[in-house]
């Protein structure tokens, strides 16, 4: 399995930047939260980008209605399979 260890050596890459992280208080666990840290990022102007799309109000209704036909389908189809349990187990209920 490896007895020899070979030195790994510290490229300068940054994985997960832990500068802001403050050490949680017992007293008062939330009274740091809403304050503003000096190295958060501003929240971005577009955060809703569906909002800005090519797509019209009608295109958008036939779209949901679209997902939602979907959704409805893949419900009836777990729906009837269970249906379909229900109806093998009683029938093998009658029969023993």
């Amino acid at each position: 399995m490896g007895t020899d260890k070979q030195e790994e050596e510290d490229d300068g890459r940054v994985i997960a930047d832990m500068s802001g992280i403050e050490t949680p208080s017992l007293f008062a666990p939330f009274s740091g939260r809403k304050k503003r840290r000096e190295g958060e990022v501003p929240k971005v102007k577009n955060d809703r980008p569906w909002e800005d799309s090519s797509l019209n109000q009608k295109e958008r209704f036939w779209y949901a209605m679209g997902a939602l036909k979907a959704a409805l389908l893949i419900g009836l189809a777990y729906l009837a399979g269970l249906a379909a349990v229900i109806l093998l187990l009683l029938l093998l209920w009658k029969v023993l």
